[in-house]
């Protein structure tokens, strides 16, 4: 009888123990495996204008430079059966630059045209780009810009329209407060690598009316907020002179102005 109840306490005892140990492997199981993204900011800075270079910048001559407050950030297109090399370039010489807005992609790529623009859906403009994704010998970030064509429709020219058609927009008529605007957009899809500051940036032409903030961030795995070490790359080293355009970046400034009196 004796030997039963200690035969039963030990079983009672070894069900016990074996639920302890479960749910301490568990919670250890549990507290190794848990992990954070943390998000490291490695650069900010403020796009203040948008020009060229004045003179061709060796390995960079098609680029579109955006003017930084800190730095350059040269952005090329990836160049295929839509894009040219020089399609900047081109647009510049034959485009009405006071229409052509830049805007920052903040939605996959691929989405309609026209009156995301017209609406209230538009959003801060800003530049995200994740350091951990760009390439590694180039130092060079993949990213995606929207490019609108605004313009009163009485002030557009069926030459000018085969233009910006000819240039891959996809264009459609909007009314807005009593007047009718054609809106064109096509996305392009570019390579924005990080330069030293222009050298005349404290004299330029044009400027934004609202900057665009750009932020390269890294994204690194954190146990028990353990230090991270992350990447650090430097910009490349060019001399050169922004001429800069009238070019905007902003899409709230840019429903401010159609419906102002006089805009665009």
């Amino acid at each position: 009888m004796i030997k039963s109840k200690f035969r039963n306490v030990l079983f009672l005892s070894g069900i016990s123990l074996s639920i302890s140990g479960c749910a301490t492997y568990n919670l250890m199981e549990n507290s190794e495996t848990k992990v954070s993204m943390k998000e490291k900011i490695v650069l900010q800075d403020q796009i203040i204008a948008i020009g060229r270079a004045s003179k061709p910048i060796e390995n960079f001559e098609n680029a579109l430079v955006l003017a930084g407050k800190n730095n350059s950030y040269l952005v090329q297109p990836i160049n295929d059966e839509k894009n040219p090399a020089d399609i900047f370039q081109l647009m510049y010489s034959q485009l009405d630059l006071n229409a052509v807005y830049l805007i920052p992609g903040y939605r996959a790529p691929g989405y309609s045209t026209g009156e995301d623009l017209l609406g209230p859906k538009a959003t801060p403009s800003q530049i995200n780009i994740n350091l951990d994704k760009i390439d590694k010998t180039s130092q060079a970030a993949n990213y995606y810009f929207d490019i609108y064509y605004i313009k009163l429709s009485n002030q557009v020219s069926q030459s000018d329209k085969k233009k910006v058609l000819d240039f891959g927009f996809e264009c459609a008529n909007y009314d807005l407060n009593g007047k009718n605007y054609l809106s064109c957009k096509r996305q392009i899809n570019t390579m924005i690598t990080l330069a030293n500051q222009a050298k005349n940036i404290n004299h330029i032409d044009y400027k934004l009316k609202t900057p665009i903030n750009i932020k390269y961030s890294t994204y690194t795995e954190s146990k028990n907020y353990s230090r991270q070490l992350f990447k650090v790359f430097m910009p490349v080293t060019v001399v050169f002179d922004i001429v800069t355009s009238p070019i905007q970046g902003s899409l709230f400034l840019l429903v401010s102005a159609m419906g102002t009196p006089g805009g665009l």
